[in-house]
């Protein structure tokens, strides 16, 4: 992929700090049994596939555009500390998408891990609000 940085996820996440984004950032998570999965995207105007929020690893281009997917909370911890100050995160809970050929259901987690990323956010200085 020319421009394209692609990190497998089995490669371990880079520590360099993301673009900033004028429509912000756009968060979606679903779980696999016990496992939760996040995926943090640069916000755009258009809806996203299941294929693209699903799709495994990272891809930062010379453009701006970011698709990160991580499993766990502490994961997630680290994509959050690389965003900018006061960045935008926008998460969405899924029942505005619909993907009727995938098993993959965009959900938020139980009340308590959606509390402890909320907390980290805010503790990051990230302004993150969650769409229902």
């Amino acid at each position: 992929m020319g421009g394209c940085r692609e990190i497998s996820p089995t490669a371990g996440s880079t520590t360099s700090l993301l673009p900033s984004s004028v429509k912000g950032y756009e968060l979606y998570s679903w779980s696999e049994g016990d496992d939760w999965y996040f995926t943090l995207i640069t916000g755009t105007n258009r809806s996203k596939t299941s294929a693209e929020i699903g799709s495994r690893g990272e891809i930062v281009d010379e453009n701006g555009w970011v698709k990160i997917t991580v499993l766990g909370l502490h994961e997630l911890e680290s994509v959050l500390d690389r965003l900018p100050h006061s960045e935008q995160i926008f998460w969405l809970d899924g029942s505005r998408l619909e993907f009727p050929q995938e098993s993959r259901v965009i959900a938020l987690p139980p009340d308590d891990l959606v509390e402890l990323v909320h907390q980290y956010s805010s503790h990051k200085g990230l302004n993150l609000q969650i769409i229902q």
